[in-house]
């Protein structure tokens, strides 16, 4: 894991540690895409901060049974 000052904890873990933290939280906030293919494989409830990935997380939530436009 990284150190960022502006965390309250910062949590060095596994990634099945990871996979975990995704699976069973309430909601997940993200800005990469990674942190939205994971949340979608975990099924978790989550946000995703469009920035310089747009594209590529467009395409990937355009795909996706979770995306609020398609249902």
């Amino acid at each position: 894991g990284f150190y960022h000052s502006w965390c309250d904890i910062c949590v060095d873990g596994s990634p099945i540690d990871i996979l975990g933290y995704f699976k069973y939280a309430k909601y997940v906030i993200t800005d990469t895409f990674h942190g939205s293919v994971i949340s979608l494989i975990t099924n978790a409830n989550f946000v995703a901060k469009i920035r310089t990935n747009r594209n590529k997380l467009y395409d990937l939530l355009g795909r996706s049974a979770k995306n609020p436009l398609r249902m």
